[in-house]
């Protein structure tokens, strides 16, 4: 298995966690679009992860939970990191497992080691390293490469360079065997993106899918994220749309953010990475997303409330398939949690009255 593959695999597999029965029947029928219709978009970082800790050490601790499944867990990670190193674990029931060991040097530089399987002796071992050059204007240059290889499959290589200021976020990566670099269509991803101030546009491209990515920042009561992607094979899409208005999160809405939501569908990764629900954007939030092939569509919107008591987002799910529309009710909560000895986290649950799916996420990290 390639590298793009065991990384895309390993990308899905959130998705998967929290699918509906219909949303599942998609993907296996190798349909790739983005489950739309769930509480959450998946991202990751790679080495230079967005979110480096400065602590002396950090727990963080999640769990993905359905119904859908015989098994309810789904997803489970284990990660302990400070500023010079991080171990992750992520236990994945519908794919391989990842783990993780990366050291942080001086002057920006890194290197990490993964293992992608399940200790059956078909893991996949990968090597990687990186470095960021920093210059003045707040600009910076990304150089990270790396190697995997298991038993009996041939050297996969990959590469990886960026470069980013206040304004401008370019990309691109090659992923492949050297007997393929011929097929260069199939083995290079590519991003670029332009922050305008209070707009964001960005644009990639990830093998056969194509992505959009659009925001509003910078406003005190008003944000919004909307990316679209595109499989040009499968004639597969998908979409979402979040807008908050009222005491916007002005740490969600912004380049950073959104370039890493331009990144991560544009770019492979190891990891996903959750992010909370609408109720989480602002006072108020309107989320409409929806997912679609030639033989059905689903379509969702919420409306979210984010109270003191129990933050709520209530809506509509749909589903379309052979001229047959089926209706149902969602209702999603959400709530935070602090203690005195640094412990914080979070409870998110969600029910799907058409396709009778409960899901539910949790999230720990001790400081």
């Amino acid at each position: 298995m390639s590298l793009g593959q065991i990384i895309t695999e390993a990308a899905m597999i959130a998705k998967l966690a929290f699918a509906s029965p219909d949303t599942i029947a998609v993907e296996q029928n190798n349909v790739q679009v983005i489950d739309t219709t769930k509480t959450t978009i998946v991202a990751s970082p790679k080495i230079n992860d967005y979110s480096n800790t400065a602590n002396p050490f950090n727990i963080n601790l999640e769990t993905g939970i359905t119904s859908v499944e015989d098994h309810p867990v789904k997803f489970q990670r284990v990660q302990l990191s400070n500023k010079d190193f991080e171990i992750k674990y992520d236990f994945n029931s519908v794919g391989k497992d990842v783990t993780k060991l990366k050291f942080n040097l001086p002057k920006n530089f890194n290197f990490a080691l993964y293992d992608v399987g399940d200790l059956n002796g078909k893991d996949v071992m990968y090597f990687e390293a990186s470095k960021v050059l920093k210059f003045k204007n707040n600009s910076s240059v990304l150089l990270d490469g790396g190697m995997g290889a298991s038993k009996g499959s041939e050297i996969e290589y990959f590469l990886i360079a960026n470069f980013k200021n206040d304004k401008l976020f370019f990309e691109g990566a090659i992923y492949e065997t050297a007997s393929k670099l011929k097929d260069l269509d199939k083995s290079i991803y590519a991003l670029a993106a332009y922050d305008f101030g209070h707009a964001y546009v960005g644009a990639g491209k990830n093998k056969n899918t194509l992505v959009g990515v659009a925001g509003v920042k910078n406003f005190k009561d008003l944000g919004m994220i909307t990316f679209v992607l595109y499989d040009k094979e499968t004639k597969g899409w998908s979409f979402i749309s979040q807008t908050a208005v009222g005491n916007t999160n002005q740490n969600f809405f912004t380049k950073n953010t959104f370039d890493f939501v331009t990144e991560y569908f544009s770019i492979p990764s190891f990891f996903p990475t959750h992010f909370t629900p609408q109720v989480t954007k602002g006072d108020y939030s309107l989320k409409v997303n929806g997912a679609g092939t030639s033989k059905k569509t689903e379509l969702e919107g919420k409306f979210g409330w984010n109270n003191k008591i129990v933050p709520i987002s209530v809506g509509v799910n749909t589903l379309n398939e052979n001229g047959e529309t089926n209706l149902g009710a969602v209702v999603e909560l959400y709530k935070p949690f602090h203690t005195k000895n640094g412990m914080s986290g979070y409870v998110e649950m969600k029910y799907n009255t058409r396709s009778k799916a409960a899901t539910a996420y949790v999230g720990i990290q001790i400081k």
